[in-house]
């Protein structure tokens, strides 16, 4: 385990892939994401952290905090 996955895990977030995606259910139909991706092999990882709401019958909303941290 990493220690950023650590780090999330006390936090409350559940790692769906390890260094890429993180997920922390904020409500019944609400979720803070993390995801990670990489340009290249050599490359460090950049991070998007956002809120998505999932509407049961209408559009989900996305809420961007910070974008390729």
């Amino acid at each position: 385990m990493s220690g950023l996955t650590a780090e999330l895990y006390e936090l409350g977030f559940n790692c769906g892939i390890e260094l890429e995606i993180y997920i922390q259910d904020t409500g019944t139909y609400t979720s803070l994401i993390i995801e990670g991706f990489q340009k290249g092999v050599d490359e460090p990882y950049t991070y998007n952290f956002y809120k998505q709401t999932f509407y049961p019958h209408y559009p989900n909303k996305i809420t961007v905090y910070e974008e390729q941290l």
